[in-house]
């Protein structure tokens, strides 16, 4: 197997195992309170979504796209929670992008120096990379990602924390 081959599998067992940990009892739950203030104000119409977002403390984007997302899934628990795991899904997906990117960039930066160290150590060195990251790191509290993930907030669009 080559090594595109090993990555592309690599990459396709990952977003599995994260599709599966978002979506597994997606709608176990019924709402919490602030999944059940993003679903009203998703109702709304855009004039007023965005007219409301300007009390609010988050973006009123989350809520436009929630509309749109709305029309075409319904209102059920699974159908409005499953726009965030989505974007979790592919915040990992970017995450593995970014990763490889900088790794691959640093070993050649490492490689043009003419320095001789073996290739794990300049991977062991771009590692605190990663864990920089807001996909690598647990939300505050304690919770793993991919559980604050399939909540129906504006979390897996780039406001990793609330």
């Amino acid at each position: 197997m080559d090594r595109r081959t090993a990555r592309t599998l690599l990459l396709l067992s990952i977003l599995l195992l994260a599709t599966g940990l978002r979506f597994y009892r997606l709608d176990a739950q019924s709402f919490w309170n602030d999944e059940g203030n993003s679903a009203r104000a998703a109702e709304r119409s855009i004039p007023l979504i965005l007219e409301a977002a300007e009390g609010d403390i988050h973006p009123p984007g989350y809520y436009v796209l929630l509309h749109f997302w709305r029309a075409m899934v319904g209102e059920s628990e699974f159908g409005l929670r499953a726009l965030s795991a989505i974007c979790s899904v592919l915040t990992v997906a970017l995450t593995y992008g970014l990763g490889r990117r900088l790794l691959v960039r640093h070993q050649r930066e490492f490689e043009w120096s003419g320095l001789s160290r073996p290739a794990g150590r300049a991977q062991r060195r771009c590692a605190p990379t990663g864990r920089r990251l807001p996909a690598a790191k647990p939300p505050f509290g304690g919770s793993l990602p991919f559980v604050r993930a399939g909540e129906a907030r504006e979390g897996g669009l780039g406001y990793p924390y609330r």
